[in-house]
């Protein structure tokens, strides 16, 4: 009987224990902390879509010089985010650094068949002719570096940067600044701009557990939205994805290097998501973006646009679309592009005044225009409950020691 009555006890306790500890563990170290939609949708704005093409020169040598340029499409592609008012962005290098060969072939494919009819099929492939002297010329010019080659072939990158914009427009043209040689290397280029939305770095990827990564698989379309996976990294603070997250990155962002990884308990980006096509994607540690940045002599910073928005997005967020309307006016005077702003502003000014507007009961209280807190209770509600399951099984543990130690 006594064996039977502290195995109970035991049970008990150990379950006691479990709540009690529960309480004491971090809710971001188990899930995606409250509010962290909120901080996530203030780093949107300052993500981007990079493409990657090419300009390719071919001259060829057959009893003459033939000479073709041609403009090879899309070699990579990616996302990245603005880091500085003025148009720094980071990305990962394999969204920047593509192999060229690739505009090499296409090159020689094209003025082959200019010339000589053949071949036919994708121009990124090698292909073999039924002409063996024709063949051999073929074979040689897609290696033109050999000295035996009759080709000279000469690739420029282009790189084009489309911005989250209330209506797209042109892509922007950019200057690569720096890319590491590995996949997961950060890169930094640059582009004109003027108080354009950033994105906040963290100090450090140490810690960081629950994220969410944000980005494009094409260029941004009106009314579209950066896709969001919410993710975790296992163990915290490493590079390394957890594997039950990686079909849900897969799916949500297909083309996924370069996207944006933000801690969820800051809203700041702990870095970006680098891996070569086909390989199993990884993190490229904000660590490493900020040892970049600070090698070419860039400061991150937040920009005027980041904090106006912030306040008016907590307004909107709470309903209160009076006050709102003129923080998102300033935000659209500072950056017109901004997307958010630009249809949060449109939403305001339609509930502006109606029962929905919360902001008429701000200046019926006396508190004209306070920045309302967006802040969820959600975390708090569940140790109150965690709280009181952990006190009723201490109280009947007790009560069973007290019955069953009389007996």
């Amino acid at each position: 009987m006594h064996v039977r009555v502290r195995t109970i006890l035991g049970v008990l306790g150990t379950l006691t224990m479990a709540v009690a500890l529960g309480l004491f563990i971090p809710t971001a170290a188990l899930a995606h902390p409250p509010g962290a939609h909120e901080r996530e949708v203030l780093a949107q704005p300052a993500v981007v879509f990079i493409e990657t093409a090419a300009q390719a020169d071919i001259v060829l040598h057959d009893g003459g010089l033939t000479r073709a340029t041609y403009d090879v499409p899309v070699l990579a592609s990616g996302s990245g985010a603005l880091v500085n008012r003025s148009g720094t962005v980071v990305t990962a290098a394999p969204v920047v650094a593509p192999d060229l060969t690739r505009a090499k072939v296409y090159a020689v494919n094209r003025l082959f068949a200019r010339q000589y009819g053949a071949p036919s099929g994708d121009p990124f492939m090698r292909h073999r002719l039924s002409d063996p002297r024709l063949d051999q010329k073929l074979q040689g010019c897609y290696r033109p570096e050999r000295l035996t080659s009759d080709c000279a072939v000469f690739v420029r990158p282009r790189i084009r940067v489309f911005p989250f914009l209330a209506t797209p427009g042109p892509a922007l043209g950019a200057e690569l600044l720096r890319a590491g040689r590995r996949p997961t290397d950060p890169a930094v280029l640059a582009v004109s701009g003027v108080n354009m939305p950033t994105v906040a770095l963290a100090p450090t990827l140490k810690g960081a557990t629950a994220v969410s990564t944000l980005g494009f698989a094409a260029p941004p379309r009106a009314r579209g939205n950066p896709a969001s996976i919410d993710q975790h990294l296992a163990p915290a603070g490493s590079t390394k994805l957890a594997a039950a997250d990686l079909a849900a990155l897969r799916k949500g962002l297909p083309n996924a290097a370069g996207a944006v990884v933000i801690g969820s308990g800051s809203g700041a980006a702990v870095g970006l998501i680098g891996a070569a096509p086909g390989q199993t994607p990884t993190i490229v540690p904000v660590d490493a973006v900020r040892q970049t940045l600070q090698s070419l002599g860039i400061q991150p910073a937040r920009s005027a646009v980041d904090t106006d928005f912030a306040s008016a997005h907590s307004f909107f967020a709470g309903n209160h679309y009076s006050h709102a309307v003129p923080r998102l006016q300033e935000v659209l005077r500072l950056y017109p592009g901004h997307a958010l702003a630009a249809r949060e502003l449109q939403i305001a000014l339609e509930k502006k005044g109606t029962a929905a507007d919360r902001s008429l009961a701000d200046d019926e209280h006396g508190t004209h225009g306070a920045a309302p807190s967006t802040a969820t209770t959600g975390g708090s509600r569940t140790n109150l409950v965690l709280l009181y399951a952990g006190l009723g099984l201490l109280v009947l543990a007790l009560l069973l020691a007290f019955v069953f130690g009389r007996r």
